[in-house]
């Protein structure tokens, strides 16, 4: 996987990437999280859908890999992998009432150009399981190995599957 630039960099219209597979990447840095969806030419309905439907959000853990999983609308869920120890960052654990921002990044897997960009506030219980999730997540080996774990996973369960294994604050 390519790592994305550093948030102060995105344009819309800019080629932020080669172009790819879809996808989707889940990161966390400094700014707080990152969503990037790829999506091979994008049709006008899931554009809007990104840009203006009600995002939903759940997280799952398998192996030790964290899930993002998500959903615009009543659309299709997707998930994208996290490892935190690929990540560096410091955020601090939200007081109630209050999330952490959540970039979301629309991009073109045929061209590697950005289409669009949305900023949401995540909801003050899921941020406080993400940052929680991440701060447990055990030690998961060289990247090559946590991309094989991940590839293992994604083998042996649909992102319906994935949903399954959903955990919530205690």
């Amino acid at each position: 996987m390519n790592n994305p630039p550093p948030h102060s960099l995105y344009a819309v219209g800019q080629q932020i990437f080669p172009p790819s597979e879809d996808g989707a990447i889940f990161e966390i840095d400094a700014s707080g999280p990152l969503l990037i969806l790829k999506f091979k030419r994008p049709t006008s309905r899931e554009k809007n859908s990104i840009r203006n439907d009600v995002p939903q959000f759940r997280l799952a853990i398998v192996d030790g890999v964290i899930f993002v999983l998500f959903r615009f609308g009543t659309g299709q869920w997707m998930d994208a992998p996290y490892n935190a120890h690929l990540s560096s960052y410091e955020l601090y654990t939200p007081p109630e009432g209050y999330g952490l921002l959540l970039h979301i990044m629309l991009v073109d897997a045929s061209t590697g150009v950005l289409l669009l960009n949305r900023a949401i506030g995540l909801s003050t219980d899921f941020s406080r399981l993400l940052l929680h999730a991440a701060a447990q997540q055990p030690e998961l080996g060289t990247p090559q190995e946590y991309y094989a774990r991940v590839d293992r996973i994604f083998a042996q369960y649909s992102t319906e599957d994935l949903l399954r294994f959903e955990v919530k604050l205690e």
